[in-house]
């Protein structure tokens, strides 16, 4: 079974870009940062900022993929991907390892992976409202 958890540094969360062949300018950890500070969404009038989370699907200790979202808290909680408001579309989950996998691999891994992460933003997060761009 799958661990989801968040990473902590920004050397971390580089490193293991290094590992899928997806990989996007918008998924650095300093554009993700420049994202967070730069996004703001209205809940119920008030504008509210988001907070950064760069998720970590563990198999073990095998990094499996990873998915950037962005937690608004205010009356209503949301968590989006990209963040409201920065005309970014190039984000999603990432598979690392990707080439190496046979096609079915691939699909498990892919579907076991949201599946946890999906668990980890309901279980820690408790959105009313996800919105993703894959």
């Amino acid at each position: 079974m799958m661990n989801v958890e968040i990473v902590k540094s920004s050397e971390d969360w580089d490193d293991i870009l290094e590992l899928s062949p997806h990989t996007t300018i918008f998924h650095t950890w300093s554009w993700l940062k420049t994202m967070e500070k730069h996004t703001k969404k209205k809940i119920m009038g008030k504008r509210c900022r988001a907070r950064l989370y760069p998720l970590i699907a563990l198999d073990g200790d095998d990094a499996v993929g990873v998915f950037p979202v962005y937690h608004y808290r205010g009356f209503v909680s949301f968590v989006l991907s990209p963040p409201s408001g920065v005309e970014d579309l190039y984000l999603g989950p990432l598979i690392l390892n990707y080439n190496f996998l046979k096609q079915s691999k691939r699909e498990s891994r892919f579907f076991s992976m949201i599946r946890e992460m999906d668990a980890f933003i309901r279980d820690e997060m408790n959105p009313n409202y996800t919105l993703f761009h894959t």
